[in-house]
């Protein structure tokens, strides 16, 4: 202190002097000093919290000083507490009010443009207005808990100011507030389809409300000093009202966990954040007014008011919100995804050659869609219609490889994600977690890369076959020679934007994955199966029988059809946008690139140099991996995020691969030769 002094000696002279300005009575300010107090408070750009903290310590240093500046500065801030609504602070700032999940959106989106009127009378608008900054809650987080108690302490030394006694009542009523929606809002149909009907079993929303409320009655009855009410009964009705919000908590996590089987929604999962955030606060509230330790009161009125500031400064978060709702649907459209799917993930060395084989199949495929692709070129047809045909080409060929069990290079499926989240959770322990992970990094690594080899060995050769075929059919090779010119020069990555057209079909591909994934969850969260299974209408003219086929056919396959209709239209519609709007919008597909190269090399093989060839093969590899590390990576962006792993876990994690990929650069091309290699990744794949 004496150091801070000879070093900043005008500094500490003006505070004092400034908290030797508080306005008389009844003359208050409407608040206005103790916004500027708070504002001396605040460290600057400069400054850290330990700034903060050490004038907080100088105020109270002045105050314990001069008992009749503690006495004005008691006597004004319990003016500022008594005059205002707590109600609204305390049920309201950080209880998502709002009835939906884009309801709040619009409601934050709006205060941000046009931020909400000002009511005096309101505290909670009162507190938004000392902490105006929103990185506010940083610095009072910071300051220590004992300083904050400090301050309490000589507040209440010579006897508790009469704002304590309206701050009880507040938070009473505000309980009661808060009890009274979390039931309401536990009545909600979408949430009583999960739980037991209350007709057998008392909802243990009712049974909060109740209990709860008999709590806050006899507690009033207590403040007015009422002979009714023993200390026996509050502590017992007490327990028996915490008991109650117990069994509700415990149920919404019942509801939570069924979630993995019943599937969700976004409404769902927005209503159980309202549900959980509210009942956190009733919480907190009740254990202000516990009958049992009053000691410890002080610390628990400390952590709300924390609380409350950093809320008050995240109101208007939309990140935050997003965050906060989106992270468990994540985590559910991670988790469903086709039984009967595609299979990119390979564990041993059998599973790695069947996949190649299967990724022949996919390149065979896609030798023909490039015939096919370079046909509808030649119609001249509208932008749009053409690109709906090139939509219905790739469609077309990409459910053809769903039902054969074909694979696509670098088309990642909701089951990827899927496998990549379970491995963080697979067991307790954070660091087995990340090894998992890592272990299942390398093996998709290398099962993309099979499917690389596969599509390349075959629609390489086979596209430049057909084109030849072609000619000594027609006279002529299905790319003509200007379009085969085009074709090359729209592959060289040094003088196109092809790297990026690469990385944008990455982003479409991770979206196909993520339409299969929420169309998988929407068959269970809608029980399609028995709804198409049990259907009034159909079950007329077709067998129950032929019904629970074509449920149980679309429950394991829909998300699959979706996906690749999504990403057949998508690719194809994609570059028209670009023509349309004047963007550079378009797309490059590894699988095919290759073709459309092959068959544009065929058509002007003579005219070729060494170096066009190899600029152009080399454009094809860039695709290729642009491809795999964009659409990969933001299906491992969804798993941390469903999972909610911090940024140190997630560099972590990076770190485990890439020492991977240092010590040992094959595994993640081919499998290990050795069996306890693949017994070890048997298991590790049991376990995901």
């Amino acid at each position: 202190m004496l150091s801070y002094i000879k070093a900043k000696p005008i500094k500490t002279l003006l505070f004092e002097d400034f908290i030797n300005t508080i306005p008389p009575a009844p003359h208050y300010d409407d608040g206005k000093w103790l916004i500027e107090l708070i504002a001396r408070l605040r460290p600057n750009k400069e400054e850290t919290s330990d700034d903060a903290a050490r004038r907080l310590s100088e105020l109270i240093q002045v105050l314990r000083k001069s008992p009749e500046t503690l006495a004005k500065f008691k006597a004004y801030l319990s003016f500022q507490i008594e005059t205002r609504n707590h109600v609204r602070l305390f049920t309201e700032e950080g209880v998502s009010v709002r009835p939906s999940f884009f309801a709040e959106v619009l409601g934050r989106l709006g205060e941000k443009i046009l931020p909400p009127l000002y009511n005096p009378t309101e505290l909670a608008d009162f507190l938004d207005a000392c902490f105006s900054e929103r990185t506010d809650h940083l610095w009072v987080k910071a300051i220590p808990n004992a300083l904050w108690l400090e301050l309490w302490q000589l507040l209440i030394r010579n006897g508790v100011p009469t704002a304590v006694n309206v701050f009880e009542l507040s938070v009473l009523q505000s309980i009661l507030v808060l009890s009274h929606r979390i039931s309401a809002m536990g009545l909600e149909p979408d949430l009583m389809k999960r739980i037991p009907p209350i007709e057998h079993h008392a909802s243990p929303f009712l049974e909060m409300d109740t209990e709860v409320g008999n709590y806050v009655e006899m507690y009033q009855k207590r403040l007015m000093k009422s002979d009714e009410i023993t200390d026996e009964m509050l502590r017992a009705q007490y327990e028996r009202a915490m008991n109650a919000i117990g069994k509700t908590m415990d149920c919404l996590e019942q509801v939570q966990e069924n979630q993995a089987v019943q599937g969700v929604s976004l409404r769902l999962v927005y209503l159980l954040y309202r549900i959980r955030r509210a009942v956190n606060r009733k919480k907190t509230l009740m254990r202000l007014l516990s009958p049992f330790d009053r000691t410890n009161q002080a610390m628990l009125a400390i952590s709300l008011f924390k609380e409350l500031v950093r809320d008050i400064n995240s109101s208007h978060d939309l990140k935050e919100h997003f965050a906060e709702n989106t992270s468990l649907l994540a985590y559910k459209v991670a988790e469903h995804t086709s039984s009967a799917g595609e299979h990119y993930i390979t564990t041993s060395r059998k599973e790695y050659w069947d996949f190649l084989v299967d990724a022949m199949g996919g390149g065979f495929i896609i030798a023909f869609t490039n015939w096919v692709k370079f046909l509808i070129s030649y119609l001249n047809a509208a932008p749009l219609v053409s690109g709906f045909l090139y939509g219905l080409n790739y469609a077309g060929s990409f459910l053809t490889m769903y039902v054969f069990h074909f694979s696509l290079a670098t088309k990642q499926p909701a089951m990827t994600a899927s496998a990549l989240a379970r491995s963080l959770d697979a067991t307790d322990s954070s660091n087995h977690n990340l090894e998992n992970t890592a272990d299942l990094i390398t093996k998709i690594s290398r099962s993309q890369f099979a499917a690389f080899l596969g599509n390349l060995a075959v629609v390489l050769p086979l596209a430049f076959s057909l084109s030849w075929i072609w000619y000594f059919i027609s006279g002529s090779h299905i790319a003509t020679e200007e379009k085969a010119f085009y074709t090359i020069a729209s592959f060289n990555p040094f003088t196109t934007l092809t790297v990026f057209y690469a990385a944008l079909t990455g982003v479409i591909l991770y979206l196909g994955s993520f339409v299969s994934g929420y169309c998988d969850n929407f068959v269970m969260y809608g029980q399609l199966h028995e709804r198409i299974r049990t259907h009034r209408f159909w079950r007329k003219y077709i067998k129950e029988k032929t019904l629970d086929k074509i449920g149980k056919y679309l429950e394991q396959n829909l998300g699959g059809i979706v996906g690749n209709l999504f990403l057949g239209f998508a690719l194809g519609l994609t570059p028209i946008l670009g023509q349309i709007t004047g963007l550079p919008i378009d797309v490059r597909h590894v699988t095919i690139a290759g073709g459309g190269s092959a068959i544009a090399f065929a058509a002007i093989w003579n005219q070729l140099s060494a170096l066009n060839i190899i600029v152009t093969l080399f454009g094809v590899f860039c695709v290729g991996l642009m491809n795999f590390l964009v659409s990969f990576g933001l299906s491992l962006t969804l798993a941390i995020s469903s999972r909610r792993v911090d940024f140190k876990d997630s560099r972590a994690l990076i770190g485990m691969v890439a020492h991977r990929f240092k010590t040992n650069p094959m595994q993640f091309f081919f499998p290990p030769k050795s069996s306890a290699g693949e017994s070890g990744e048997v298991a590790l794949q049991k376990a995901t």
